[in-house]
Formats: structure tokens, C-alpha cells, sequence
């Protein structure tokens, strides 16, 4: 039997104070069967004197998760553990770094978990979708004003047929914590960093400490076609080929749960090799959106039209392409779902990762409903 959905978050205690946040929805359902033997396998490891329950059971200072509802501690435990990978679950790492300075390690945490899948848990149906590791944050992420970490998976630990596909977000500490309340997380450019093949990626959500706040969610509508890009030239040979196009321009805003780093991972509805995807609103294309890129001079930096284009533009949108390649390359950098809210609007009108804005605010409406003629034909 399918457990329900958690709806509580944790909390964050320093000092006397403690702030509660939101709603959650866990990336794992569980079941009664993995509910009974995790009670009796890693909830009894966790609760026992000394142990995970002395900082953990929703009083500090760590998150909460040995607490004393035992669905809900095995839902939010459930977040940190790969059933198909135990010995490298997030949760084993956080056992054997001594941080707690009790009689737990690796060793204990792995035979736990281990007792809780084969007792029980190994008969609880999947959650649809592809769930990535989760991997940790750390204590010195980028503040506001100092740029992003990136944070990468491996497609191919969830697909065999993505292996060397890279997926990646950036991260930065948006709002420091303080003693009185929690800090905030900025998560930004969901996109391909590397590999070789063609992808669908289709409703990205994004989880932290196996929680997924809905107030948060910018990412879930992206449906996208994505292939690999070329440049010209590199920088030098050992350079690294270009990303992926960017899913999304949009930012979501993440509370912090854990005084000591919280664990971020990742899950898609759809994952798949795809064709792919050609021009289908050429004519469009050429009276709506190309002169806008030529009367705007995009090849100055971008390259294309015997100009060699500037470093990163050229690097990352090269666009010394014919007519139909130039379509098939704004298509991957648009979104049906958001109109003139895609990448490639939201780079153009400087709303992005300060790309100049080469529109004045009378130019901006009238393009606006040129790129929404182009999209609304491209993706019908």
C-alpha cells in the first residue's frame, strides 16, 4: 500500500528560535510493508540512546528526521537513501563523517538500510519519474554578490542510455542565515552541461533535503528538446565543448533547512534519448524574429556574417548558421509554456544574467508580439 504525501517542513532551530516552513511534497511514497521493517532496522538504529535522535528529532540542531512520528521520519529518511546504491546514499555519508561524535559510522548505517530494503521496502512501488542523488551543499556556497556553484548528476546513474550526459543547476547562498532565522538558497540555469546526444527533459522539480516546495517551482512546466551546440573557435583545444542550451531564465528561491548544509537532488518526469528537433515555422522565423537579430547586430558577438563573434557569446550561442540551423537553434531556446518569457527572449530583452537589453521599452511590446507570432507557430 502507497503511503500519502508528507505536508510539513522541517525546522530550523538556533538559539530559542525556530522557524516552520511551507508545505513539502516528499520525492518518495513509500509503503506499509517499508514503513514496518525501517521501524525496526534504521529508525531503531537512529532513536537508540545517543544516537541520530539527540539532534535530529526536531529540537536541533541538525534537521529533522528522527522524529517521533515514525511515517513521517521514514518518509523524510527515505529522501536520503538510493535503495539501488546504498553503500553511496547520501545518508551513509553523513553517518561515517564523525560529525556527531557517537558510535555511528558507515558500516552500522549501511547494514541498517540494508536490513530496512530487504525486510520490507523491497516491495514498495517506485515513484514515476527519475530521482537524481542527492548531493550536498556545503557551508561555503557563493554569496549574492560572488556568482553560483555548479552542482552536476550523471544522467546515465537514471537512464543507461544518458550515460555521460551531464545535467546541472547553479547555486548561491542568496540570504545568509542568521541566528534568528534561516538563509536562502538562489537556484538558476537548469541545463545540460555535457555530452554527446540528444535529450528530452520533461518536468524538472527540484528538492531539497527530499522535500519539493511548490512555492518554489519554476521548473516543472519545462518540456524541452535539447541537442548538443558547437562554437567557434575555442579559446584553445582543451576547452570544453558548450552546454546544452539553457531549460529556463527563471530563478527559484529555497528556505535553508540545515544549519549544517542541506542536500539538493533532482527529479524529471520524463528522461529519454530524442530525435532531433527541426525548424517547423521557417517563413515565421525569417519575417519575425530574424531581423530582429540582424538589426540588432547579434553576430557582433554571437558570430555570423564574416564576424567571428566574441567569447562567451560565441561560446555558448554561436550563430554563424544558415537560416534553418539559426530557427533550430532559437526553437531549443524557447518554450511553448512561457511565450516570450524563454531563454532566448529573457537574454535579449536584459532580464538575464546581464546580457545587454537591446530593446527600448516601445521596441520591447511590439517585439514581444513578433516572438509570440514565431513561437505560437513554431511549437503548434
Amino acid at each position: 500500500m502507497k503511503l500519502g504525501l508528507m505536508g510539513s517542513g522541517f525546522a530550523w532551530v538556533c538559539g530559542v528560535s525556530a522557524a516552520l516552513f511551507g508545505s513539502y511534497q516528499t520525492a518518495w511514497a513509500g509503503c506499509e510493508e517499508g514503513q514496518s521493517a525501517f521501524e525496526e532496522s534504521t529508525y531503531d538504529l537512529m532513536t537508540s540512546p545517543g544516537m541520530c535522535s539527540s539532534c535530529h528529532a526536531g529540537f536541533g540542531p541538525g534537521p529533522s528526521f528522527a522524529v517521533e512520528d515514525v511515517e513521517e521520519s521514514y518518509l523524510r529518511v527515505s529522501a536520503y537513501v538510493d535503495f539501488s546504491d546504498i553503500p553511496s546514499s547520501y545518508f551513509v555519508e553523513r553517518a561515517g563523517n564523525g560529525h556527531c561524535n557517537c558510535d555511528m559510522d558507515e558500516a552500522r548505517m549501511t547494514a541498517s538500510l540494508q536490513e530496512w530494503f530487504d525486510n520490507g521496502e523491497n516491495q514498495c512501488p517506485t515513484e514515476e519519474g527519475y530521482v537524481t542523488k542527492a548531493v550536498g551543499l556545503g557551508l561555503d556556497l557563493p554569496g549574492r554578490d560572488e556568482g553560483f556553484q555548479l552542482f552536476t548528476w550523471n544522467l546515465g546513474d537514471l537512464q543507461p542510455d544518458l550515460q555521460d550526459v551531464i545535467v546541472g543547476v547553479e547555486v548561491q547562498q542568496y540570504i545568509a542565515p542568521t541566528p534568528n532565522a534561516p538563509g536562502v538558497y538562489k537556484i538558476n540555469s537548469p541545463r545540460i552541461v555535457s555530452g554527446d546526444q540528444t535529450v528530452r527533459i520533461a518536468g524538472i522539480k527540484v528538492f531539497l533535503n527530499g522535500t519539493f516546495d511548490a512555492a518554489a517551482d519554476n521548473f516543472s512546466s519545462i518540456d524541452a528538446v535539447v541537442s548538443p551546440q558547437d562554437a567557434t573557435p575555442l579559446p584553445n583545444p582543451n576547452f570544453p565543448k558548450p552546454p546544452y542550451p539553457l531549460f529556463s531564465a527563471a530563478s527559484s528561491l529555497f528556505t535553508q533547512q540545515d544549519a549544517m548544509g542541506d542536500a539538493l537532488s533532482l527529479k524529471f518526469d520524463t528522461l529519454s534519448l530524442a530525435e532531433e528537433e527541426a525548424c517547423q515555422a521557417l517563413d515565421e522565423f525569417q519575417t519575425k524574429v530574424l531581423p530582429v537579430v540582424e538589426g540588432r547586430n547579434c553576430t557582433f558577438c554571437h558570430g555570423g556574417e564574416n564576424q567571428p563573434g566574441i567569447h562567451p557569446a560565441n561560446y555558448r550561442f554561436f550563430m554563424d548558421l544558415d537560416d534553418e540551423e539559426l530557427c533550430r537553434a532559437f526553437r531549443q531556446r524557447s518554450r511553448v509554456t512561457d511565450g516570450v518569457e524563454s531563454v532566448v527572449f529573457a537574454y535579449a530583452s536584459g532580464a538575464f544574467q546581464a546580457h545587454p537589453r537591446i530593446f527600448t521599452d516601445t521596441e520591447l511590446q511590439e517585439v514581444k508580439e513578433q516572438w509570440s507570432e514565431w513561437i505560437s507557430a513554431e511549437f503548434q
